[in-house]
């Protein structure tokens, strides 16, 4: 490759790029480039966000029950601890009393998300399934707001 020097802005310049045009262009394109970046993160994060507390505990149970399709013959700390941070954003109980079964219990919910969640997610199929556990009144919401799932691989 050769390279061309030439002081003054003759057939060299105006072939291989004039420098200053190239500036102009950077500030152009810098904008559009800032939009589609903020457009990338807004897709990604703005699903999680418009999502109900409903819609995030169904995900946070799904997430769960992942960790337990391919369980072991005895509860691990590790694999406890696993579950527990799959709910990172409700206070919960996990019971492994009743091994491979898991109980899940969500403490302190609102009305509306306690009765939201009891109704959309009482029973969700696949390799593994989750239950919600019968509670006194209909939904379980009543007095406490606590509601509790079976994750039964």
């Amino acid at each position: 490759m050769a390279i061309l020097c030439n002081t003054h802005r003759g057939e060299a310049a105006w072939k291989y790029g004039d420098g200053e045009r190239h500036r102009r262009r950077l500030p152009q394109a810098l904008p559009s480039f800032v939009l589609v970046v903020l457009a990338l993160i807004a897709s990604v994060g703005l699903p999680v966000a418009m999502s109900s507390p409903a819609q995030r505990i169904g995900n946070e149970l799904r997430a769960a029950a992942s960790q337990l399709q391919s369980s072991v013959p005895a509860p691990r700390e590790t694999t406890l601890d696993e579950i527990h941070r799959d709910f990172r954003d409700h206070d919960v109980t996990v019971d492994a009393a009743d091994w491979p079964n898991v109980r899940v219990t969500f403490h302190h919910l609102d009305l509306d998300t306690c009765r939201e969640a009891s109704t959309r997610f009482a029973r969700i199929e696949g390799l593994v399934v989750i239950m919600l556990e019968p509670s006194r009144d209909l939904h379980g919401c009543a007095d406490s707001g606590d509601l509790t799932w079976r994750i039964m691989p």
